[in-house]
Parts: structure tokens; sequence; C-alpha cells
């Protein structure tokens, strides 16, 4: 080995000690259970889970101005657009089994509904065109 190679940082197991260090760290530091914590109202006497019509109608305009940054509004599909498929490019296939003239063969194959054919005996060469 190289001098170089020996000296360089835990021998190329760095990124692995760093890792195996801050998840010891992940661990010791933060709790693994949560802790309860009970809110109660100050001055009333209810549960305290109700909203006011105050901060719903900010809730409500909040949820409105989010959906206008990302662009969720006025989302309008044409009628009957989304029912037109349109062949844009079809593709054609064909299928071709070589072999020796007079010979047979078992051949398996897809067909364009997705059903799975079998040809037993089919004399070669033999072809499928969609």
């Amino acid at each position: 080995m190289a001098d170089g190679a020996r000296d360089r940082l835990f021998r190329g197991y760095g990124p692995l000690i760093g890792f195996a260090a801050i998840f010891l760290a992940v661990a010791v530091l933060v709790p693994s259970q949560q802790r309860e914590v009970r809110v109660e109202a100050a001055g009333g006497s209810g549960s305290g889970s109700e909203l006011s019509s105050d901060d719903a109608s900010v809730a409500a305009f909040a949820v409105y101005r989010l959906h206008g940054a990302f662009g969720t509004l006025d989302v309008a599909t044409p009628a009957g657009a989304a029912d037109q498929i349109v062949p844009f490019n079809p593709k054609r296939v064909q299928l071709e089994v070589f072999g020796q003239p007079g010979a047979t063969a078992t051949i398996t194959y897809t067909d364009v509904e997705a059903h799975p054919q079998r040809v037993d005996n089919a004399p070669l060469p033999w072809s499928y065109n969609d």
C-alpha cells in the first residue's frame, strides 16, 4: 500500500463513522416518547377546540391564497375532452419466426388485445401481422 492511502482520514471509513456519530447523537438527544401536553382555554369553560368566525375566515383565506400560489384554481376540462382518445402515432406489430423450411414450432405470443396466444406445430417460417 502507498503511504498516502494509509494516511487518509480513517482509511475511507470517515463518512461511515460520521453517520454513526450523528445517528448516536440523535438517538441520545431526541426523546423516544412524546410527552402529554394539555391545553386549556384561559377564560372559557369550553373545550378550547372551537374556532371563531374570524379564525375560520383567516384559515379559508390562507387556503385560497395557497391554491392560487400553486396554480390549482380554475382547472377546467372542456366537455368531452377527457373521453376522446386520438391515436397520434399508431404502431404496427409484425412477429416473424424463422427456421428450416418444413420444420414446425410451438409459438407463444401476446396479441394486440394483450391476450396470450399459442400456436402448436406452426410450419416455419411463420409470421403474425397486426
